[in-house]
């Protein structure tokens, strides 16, 4: 559908481009090249929502886990398609600013994610801790969802990750990352007796491999 979409999406634009250069005002083959946007635009815009309600709940347990703390921390897919709104009510609406601009102005390509804390953006807001945090909280959401819809566990990669949160949430993301639930990680990290301090200790097989700088 994405591919559908992205395609369908470059021939539209190419055309309203064509249209405002030479201030053409033929619309059928626009309205050709509307329609095919409409079906797989929808669908992605129906599988996106859903992901939003499963992948939630993964995100605010794991941040939770990491901070050990309940903050009004989330993530909100933001989107002119809607339940009120669909994909073709909007291509239909725009048709005239399109044709104006040059290009789709309205569409799920448009979508985007709203990082929030305490209601207010997250990258304004937030420390350089919490920013971290909710960073780690996203991969661990993102290997729950995976494990869940494969039934197996990726590999997970932890780069760096004792750079800006405190000892305390990096002895909480190790504690969580040790649990039996997770299967394969790498953790790198820039110090060595630091990265001892947090992974001894834990139930589970660790094994160190030092690296010459550069390398």
């Amino acid at each position: 559908n994405l591919s559908t979409y992205k395609k369908a999406l470059d021939q539209r634009n190419k055309i309203l481009k064509q249209m405002a250069e030479k201030n053409m005002n033929g619309t059928s083959l626009l309205d050709a090249y509307t329609q095919k946007l409409i079906a797989p635009g929808q669908m992605i815009a129906e599988i996106r929502k859903q992901f939003i309600i499963d992948f939630q709940p993964l995100f605010l347990q794991a941040y939770e886990n990491i901070a050990k703390e309940i903050s009004l921390i989330s993530f909100d897919y933001k989107s002119d398609v809607d339940d009120i709104v669909s994909m073709e009510e909007l291509l239909q609406s725009s048709k005239a600013i399109d044709m104006r601009a040059g290009r789709t102005t309205k569409g799920i390509h448009k979508d985007d994610l709203l990082f929030t804390l305490e209601g207010e953006p997250l990258k304004r807001f937030a420390s350089q801790g919490q920013i971290k945090s909710f960073l780690i909280a996203l991969k661990i959401a993102k290997f729950d969802y995976l494990y869940s819809k494969t039934g197996k566990k990726p590999l997970l990669l932890l780069d760096d990750i004792f750079e800006k949160i405190d000892e305390e949430r990096a002895q909480n993301l190790m504690e969580m990352v040790g649990e039996t639930h997770f299967g394969q990680i790498f953790v790198s990290d820039t110090h060595e007796s630091r990265l001892e301090n947090h992974i001894y200790g834990l139930n589970t097989s660790v094994k160190l491999i030092p690296l010459a700088h550069g390398k």
